[in-house]
């Protein structure tokens, strides 16, 4: 899973407990799928860090 910086960036989400510090315990509803071919409309960044 990948967060959506500035509507350009994303930022992987390291493991689930990250997920839920960062969006709290509802944080799958949050979920949006992207198709393949919107992978190209965004750049790749720095991972978060993990909240462990």
């Amino acid at each position: 899973m990948y967060t959506l910086d500035n509507g350009e960036y994303l930022r992987l989400i390291p493991d689930e407990y990250t997920a839920q510090r960062m969006y709290g315990s509802n944080w799958v509803s949050l979920i949006h799928v992207y198709s393949q071919n919107d992978k190209s409309d965004f750049t790749f960044s720095a991972a978060h860090k993990t909240m462990r």
